[in-house]
């Protein structure tokens, strides 16, 4: 009698979300769209921006993430509360990580594969512990303010706030963003980054600066993934667009840049074009070409 053929290795496709599935009309490069067939608007973020996402994008995910072995992780820089309005939106995944990888959800019963959307996520309180001696213990959530939050990444922020910065932590309970104000230069950005502590980390994210701590990341985040799941770095891929993804982008063994926003991924693509797919094009049509090019590759096409 023939043996049964061996399973397959598992494969994890992360995928970003701002920039690679989700575009904003009239913003970098994305098109104003007129309520265009298979276009879904999403809610409004944190700051008003409101994103819209392709249904042929959400098909293609579904249909990648039911090939045997496949497993979709979203990694996205948003704060919290954007992934909670959007998260009906947001394609069937098995984790979802948030605030730059410092909080990982995975996706439970409700959320099996053949389930549109999203749901019954459980917190990795474990990842979330990891970063406890900077960003204070799990029971410590966005609803304490900010300035009676432990952990050096509080005490960075409050430091930020009396230089007369203006920290911006709503929603966020393992990282803070750092927009440049109108009285303060690029150098006086990078000057503040620089002051903050070993155990804290800057990211570039949206034009805007991300604190988060040492032990968080997208590439941090992504690691743990990958070694919860038993997949190998190389059988891993990315869909991706900022400089906030390089790291996990080092990690993986195949790129798929929707589009290189900031010129740091640019730069990384050109250097490897053999693990770097770059598309051709903006907007929706641009992760609809994205998530094709990562099935043929999942499909050894």
């Amino acid at each position: 009698m023939p043996s049964p053929p061996p399973p397959a290795r598992p494969r994890i496709v992360f995928t970003d979300l701002d920039g690679t599935l989700i575009h904003y009309p009239g913003h970098d490069g994305c098109p104003a769209l007129d309520d265009e067939d298979g276009i879904i608007t999403l809610p409004p973020s944190t700051t008003g921006l409101r994103g819209v996402i392709s249904a042929a994008t959400l098909r293609g995910l579904a249909r990648l993430r039911s090939l045997p072995g496949v497993h979709l992780v979203i990694v996205s820089g948003a704060r919290s509360s954007t992934l909670d309005r959007r998260l009906p939106y947001l394609p069937a995944c098995d984790a979802i990580a948030a605030e730059s990888g410092g909080r990982l959800h995975w996706a439970g019963k409700l959320a099996a594969r053949g389930t549109p959307v999203v749901a019954d996520l459980c917190e990795d309180l474990g990842w979330r512990a990891v970063h406890a001696s900077t960003a204070g213990p799990p029971t410590q959530g966005e609803a304490t303010p900010p300035g009676l939050r432990e952990g050096a990444l509080w005490d960075a922020f409050r430091g930020l706030r009396a230089g007369g910065w203006d920290p911006d932590a709503a929603a966020y309970a393992t990282a803070f963003r750092l927009p440049l104000r109108r009285d303060k230069s690029a150098a006086d950005l990078a000057a503040a980054l620089a002051s903050l502590p070993p155990s804290l980390q800057s990211t570039s994210n949206l034009g805007c600066a991300d604190v988060l701590p040492a032990t968080s990341g997208k590439a941090a985040v992504g690691l743990h993934v990958m070694r919860a799941l038993g997949a190998d770095p190389a059988d891993c891929a990315f869909l991706c667009d900022d400089a906030n993804d390089l790291g996990l982008a080092a990690l993986v063994g195949r790129v798929f840049v929707v589009r290189a926003t900031d010129p740091s991924i640019a730069a990384a693509a050109a250097a490897e074009p053999a693990k770097f797919w770059q598309s051709g094009c903006d907007g929706p049509p641009a992760s609809e070409a994205a998530v094709g090019a990562c099935l043929a590759w999942a499909m050894g096409v």
